[in-house]
């Protein structure tokens, strides 16, 4: 939904626009540097094969070693900052939310559809860590899709039979992407009313300046029997996701692994028949590894 994402990017661009920016920053990252472990692979090979420029050689090596140590080191610290950020996060929207709370009419304050309200804002955000989620998959598709393109221009000198099968293929995994999350969306929204129901007692196992009150009157019972109740009415829509899951989860894995077998199959008979050269090879069979994880991604 574009404009839930929207929202909420504008909500956290007022909150906190350096998380906005690191986000940026590591989507950029992680679609351009892909591609030095795609062609640099191929002139390697055809200097050391082929050419046999030492100097030129030795460039390429380094350049490749230090670019991927330099991709590495950049991941690692725009991950980081993810987390440290998040954390910051976290606060700051509870701190809106709080204003907001303040602001409603004291009246309204035991109304249930306000109650609803909150329960469906801060339950997925704060339990299910929903919103770094939603930032992380929105920039892995916006990644995927760049990479998706570049790579297809890499392999779109094959057969054209290939390149149907590659588009076909990745169809197929997306369909079956989309389906999932369909079902995802609708099982949280079912979950929607038995989280309002069992809120306060998920909230005093979870928050310890709660659990004194357990202590002290003696809940223990009450609470591990409301507890078991949750779990009992959420297994019978787990267990209807698992198995809708596995069988869309299975077509869309047989989908990406049939197309790796043909392509690497293809591929390796230009190979064999010298129509390709050596570092040719190398590029395209890294090209079909990295577009299958990129249409997973």
């Amino acid at each position: 939904n574009f404009e839930i994402i929207r929202f909420f990017g504008a909500t956290v661009w007022e909150i906190n626009p350096a998380f906005i920016g690191i986000m940026v920053c590591s989507c950029l990252i992680r679609i351009i540097f892909p591609f030095i472990n795609v062609i640099f692979p191929m002139l390697i090979i055809d200097e050391l094969i082929t050419y046999k420029r030492i100097f030129i050689l030795t460039r390429y090596v380094i350049f490749m070693i230090v670019m991927n140590g330099a991709y590495y080191a950049l991941n690692e610290f725009f991950e980081n900052s993810k987390k440290v950020r998040n954390e910051k996060l976290m606060l700051d929207i509870q701190a809106k939310l709080s204003e907001k709370f303040v602001a409603i009419n004291y009246s309204k304050l035991e109304d249930a559809k306000f109650l609803d309200l909150e329960s469906k804002a801060l339950f997925p955000i704060i339990y299910q860590n929903s919103l770094i989620k939603m930032f992380d998959e929105t920039g892995a598709i916006i990644t995927a899709i760049f990479r998706i393109i570049g790579l297809g221009m890499i392999l779109s000198s094959l057969n054209i039979w290939m390149i149907l099968l590659l588009v076909v293929s990745s169809a197929l995994y997306v369909w079956c992407h989309k389906k999932l999350s369909s079902v995802a969306v609708m099982f949280h929204k079912e979950l929607e009313p038995i989280n309002r129901k069992f809120t306060y007692y998920i909230h005093m196992v979870t928050d310890y300046k709660r659990a004194k009150d357990i202590r002290i009157y003696h809940a223990e019972p009450l609470v591990s029997e409301k507890i078991g109740a949750y779990n009992l009415e959420t297994y019978s829509k787990l267990q209807k996701l698992c198995k809708i899951n596995a069988t869309y989860g299975c077509i869309g894995r047989l989908s990406l692994a049939l197309q790796k077998v043909i392509t690497y199959g293809y591929v390796m008979i230009l190979a064999v028949k010298k129509q390709i050269a050596l570092g040719e090879f190398t590029m395209y069979v890294t090209a079909i590894s990295q577009l299958a994880d990129s249409v997973n991604d």
